[in-house]
């Protein structure tokens, strides 16, 4: 066992000597290096970032350019993909409700109290233009995620 005359040198060298880690990397989790992007012709946007490890099927997902509850949310989403898309889906109300589906650069946008989806397509321009890391920040430092409309 140490005694206090040798475990205060070790200690003191450790702190001294020891890479200084910065707390924002600890709580920021893995995330894809580019933003998806897809847009409708009413010029509704929808973002898509992978989150965390690939076996985690987690996804950041913001919507712009609607008149709706979730418009610039950006909200962690559950991925799944099948065998003819991949489907983006939070829970509402205890149940799962797909938001987005993709399929070979185009798909639909599901919102809730909607009566019709919004189809979107891949936007390259879009994708370009977004941040993954950025995009993270935005997600880390945004409010509390507002109820989407029932």
């Amino acid at each position: 066992m140490f005694k206090k005359k040798t475990l205060f040198p070790i200690l003191l060298s450790f702190f001294l000597f020891a890479p200084a880690i910065n707390a924002d990397d600890l709580l920021r989790p893995p995330i894809a290096s580019n933003v998806q992007a897809y847009s409708s012709v009413q010029n509704v946007n929808v973002r898509t970032l992978r989150v965390g490890d690939r076996s985690e099927n987690q996804a950041l997902v913001q919507v712009t350019g609607v008149d709706h509850d979730w418009n610039n949310v950006i909200q962690k989403m559950t991925v799944e993909k099948t065998f003819k898309d991949v489907r983006y889906s939070v829970t509402l109300n205890g149940k799962p409700f797909v938001a987005v589906i993709l399929n070979q650069g185009f798909g639909e946008l599901h919102l809730p109290g909607e009566p019709t989806p919004q189809p979107i397509a891949f936007n390259s321009a879009l994708a370009s233009e977004a941040n993954a890391e950025h995009f993270l920040s935005a997600y880390l430092e945004q409010d509390a995620i507002p109820q989407p409309a029932q």
